[in-house]
């Protein structure tokens, strides 16, 4: 589960950092702030979502998926995958 996620966060990020138009909007609004959120909100897919569910993978193959630390980690990315669901729907 954790690699399928991490891949998908990868391509869903790469698609909104480096896409000039958004991938997801019925109309793309060509505003500075329009255009910057969605390539940070890929940035941030990239380079923080995608390495903690990699760390989370890891964790899941050696059986430390239980320790405190991954619980919140756990939470972290369950939290911040159901407000971009919630944002996109």
């Amino acid at each position: 589960f954790y690699k399928i996620s991490t891949i998908a966060s990868l391509v869903v990020g790469g698609s909104f950092a480096l896409s000039p138009i958004s991938p997801l909007a019925i109309s793309n609004d060509p505003t500075p702030l329009a255009q910057f959120l969605r390539r940070d909100f890929g940035l941030f897919s990239i380079f923080l979502l995608a390495p903690v569910q990699t760390l989370l993978a890891s964790a899941a193959e050696t059986g430390t998926l239980a320790t405190p630390t991954c619980r919140v980690l756990n939470l972290a990315v369950a939290i911040a995958i159901a407000g971009i669901d919630g944002v996109t729907l």
